[in-house]
């Protein structure tokens, strides 16, 4: 009987002794804190990232748009210049014909005595 009195009595103190000290274990509330905190840690840094990623895409843009009006204004400028050289090899052909013409009007025009 003392051997089950000691037995009972060593029971009853590692209850107490628990009944005490804190749960060493996390319980369900702290659990899905701790999980709601790294998700939402993991979508700020996936945010973060995208937005990084966005901002290069739209510099990238930038700079293809950039040098695409360049070579736009470039174009524009060398079809400008070459419509230029166009129209003034045109004026000029077009002011030798006249005088070709005026030369031959002229000569049409003087009586035939003066011509001899």
């Amino acid at each position: 009987m003392s051997r089950l009195l000691m037995t009972l009595s060593s029971l009853a103190f590692a209850l107490t002794a628990n009944a005490t000290e804190p749960a060493k274990e996390p319980g369900t509330v702290e659990k899905v804190e701790t999980a709601a905190s790294s998700v939402a840690t993991k979508t700020g840094r996936a945010i973060k990232k995208g937005a990084e990623k966005t901002e290069e895409g739209i510099e990238r843009g930038a700079k293809a748009v950039k040098k695409a009006a360049i070579k736009t204004g470039e174009a524009i400028k060398h079809g400008a210049e070459k419509t230029g050289e166009g129209i003034g090899k045109g004026v000029s052909k077009t002011g030798e014909v006249i005088k070709k013409g005026g030369d031959k009007l002229e000569e049409a025009a003087k009586p035939a005595s003066t011509s001899k």
